[in-house]
């Protein structure tokens, strides 16, 4: 095993027993994890619009894997696109579901409203 392999399984050990605790924080970042993998769908349009917005707001940077990685300060999105989202989020199903738990966690833990693509005031 690699120097960076064993990083790699501590910090899993980490998540784990962090998320282990089962409290609000936990459950925070448990919906943020699992909406991070985007809609099962080739519609890149759609992963711009959620995933790949959530991916950059966390600050995921490394396309080195090959996802979308939208960048929210370099590529707002308009009023119409901010529209379309709303009208993902309220469509409800699976994704849809954790994408809209995702924008909740991110508001409240990293200050920043995906709906609205601002930062929030504390």
């Amino acid at each position: 095993m690699t120097k960076r392999e064993r990083e790699a399984k501590k910090l899993l050990q980490n998540l784990v027993k962090f998320l282990n605790k089962a409290d609000g924080a936990a459950e925070q970042v448990w919906d943020i994890l699992t909406a991070l993998r985007g809609p099962d769908s080739d519609d890149e349009g759609l992963k711009n619009l959620t995933t790949g917005r959530l991916r950059s707001c966390i600050g995921l940077t490394n396309r080195q894997f090959h996802f979308l990685i939208a960048n929210v300060q370099e590529e707002p999105l308009t009023s119409g696109q901010l529209a379309q989202v709303s009208g993902i989020l309220k469509s409800g199903g699976h994704f849809h579901g954790h994408m809209e738990r995702a924008h909740a966690a991110v508001k409240k833990l990293l200050g920043y409203d995906l709906k609205r693509e601002r930062k929030v005031a504390k």
